[in-house]
């Protein structure tokens, strides 16, 4: 039997059913997204993969430029159960925070061909488009643009009785929005036919989804990324990075900085720049007193009513820190954070260096990946300024799913080019 050379040496049973991971890791994050109950075994399931693994090739996971970085985060879900006060508020967040790992290693491990990242590369835009269509029926709090869209349909009813809060979704959704307007962007004629139609199907849908959300975290989050991707893809324009940035400065002085942030900080349980800062000098406070264990997965809100009250908002009206990077802190303290950093930088750079890739050697789908992902950074940490929509949420997954994406497409791609550059010595050799 001749072997494809797209396709891993098989080596027996376990070999075989590790051909399944990446399907049945994303069907547990599916299911955890619809009922998080069910969190718990998608992972059960998720990590009986590793001694597979194991016994397959002798090995329990395929290295990673961010192996190291993960390492903390993972040590901190036990650290942070140990640390809370309230587990039954900690075990689920901690639940969900170990699949994100074993989705992460799920993606990189069935995504060993260029074929197969192009693949996971389509089902990021299929989740984009799933979940951009049940927004309508999983969002609680729908707001009026998004009424007015659902007016000419017949009455639908929030499906998810403890749905996603509108600002979590359009946070999730910018998310993934970068991926798919880059691959049209760079190569649109590279892409099957179907390809280009599904998408401008994403593109449109998730967009428009966001748009209709009216989140202003995830909307400046949008223009970041539109602007910065005109760039990217015509170098000749990057003139208008700076000119958005003036523009930007021009406006902020002619309304007033604190009308543009109390603009910028509505939505959800804080209507005012004064709330969002009251609720960061908390997270901060908890940094100070709880510097390494972190207070607990999920106990912001807890732990700041009994030992850091609010001002300006009822108590148990606060669940979060309601920015990225300080929510991360608080719940895993400054050792799980500077993993987390870590591995964020290093995916900065390793889909930045993907995009010079496809650039210099005119690999317009691998330019297109390498851009797309390193944008959905960007909107990720810009939507994170005000919000914490990929940490500890029901869609907060989705974010570590775009991690694996990336490092898969990355290991892929340094693959081929050591190919490339032995291929080409031993021309010049002979």
């Amino acid at each position: 039997m001749t072997t494809h050379p797209d396709q891993p040496t098989r080596r027996g049973l376990p070999a075989r059913l590790l051909d399944t991971e990446l399907w049945i890791v994303l069907g547990g994050v599916a299911l955890s997204v619809a009922e998080p109950r069910f969190t718990p075994v998608a992972v059960l399931l998720a990590a009986l993969f590793w001694p597979l693994r194991w016994l397959a090739t002798r090995k329990l996971w395929h290295g990673t430029p961010a192996d190291w970085a993960l390492v903390p985060v993972a040590l901190a879900i036990p650290v942070s159960l140990w640390a809370s006060a309230d587990h039954t508020i900690t075990i689920p967040v901690a639940w969900q925070l170990a699949l994100g790992l074993l989705a992460l290693y799920a993606v990189v491990h069935w995504s060993s061909t260029a074929s197969r990242v192009h693949v996971v590369v389509i089902l990021l835009a299929l989740a984009g488009l799933g979940l951009a269509l049940l927004t309508p029926l999983a969002v609680t709090d729908r707001t009026a643009l998004l009424s007015i869209a659902l007016r000419p349909l017949p009455a639908l009813p929030v499906l998810i009785a403890d749905g996603v809060n509108a600002n979590i979704m359009a946070g999730v959704l910018v998310l993934l929005f970068p991926l798919p307007v880059a691959l049209l962007l760079f190569a649109f004629s590279s892409l099957a036919w179907w390809e280009r139609l599904l998408l401008l199907l994403v593109t449109g849908a998730v967009g428009g989804m966001v748009v209709l959300l009216t989140s202003r975290g995830a909307l400046l989050a949008l223009g970041v990324v539109l602007v910065v991707l005109i760039a990217l893809r015509w170098p000749r324009l990057w003139w208008i990075v700076p000119l958005a940035l003036v523009g930007g400065v021009a406006v902020i002085v002619a309304v007033g900085p604190t009308t543009i942030l109390n603009q910028l900080a509505v939505g959800g349980d804080i209507s005012s720049l004064s709330g969002r800062l009251e609720i960061w000098s908390r997270a901060l406070y908890m940094l100070e007193d709880f510097p390494i264990t972190g207070i607990g997965m999920g106990m912001f809100g807890t732990v700041a009513d009994i030992l850091y009250p609010f001002f300006l908002a009822p108590p148990g009206s606060i669940p979060h820190a309601h920015n990225l990077v300080l929510q991360v802190g608080v719940d895993l303290g400054l050792p799980g954070l500077i993993g987390w950093l870590a591995t964020l930088f290093i995916v900065i750079a390793v889909t930045w260096r993907l995009y010079q890739f496809g650039r210099k050697s005119n690999d317009a789908i691998q330019a297109g990946i390498g851009a797309g992902l390193l944008l959905s950074q960007l909107a990720m940490l810009t939507h994170g300024l005000l919000d914490a929509p990929v940490w500890a949420s029901r869609t907060a997954d989705m974010a570590w799913l775009v991690w694996g994406v990336a490092l898969a497409a990355w290991l892929v791609a340094t693959k081929k080019n050591r190919a490339a550059d032995a291929e080409s010595t031993t021309l010049s050799e002979l």
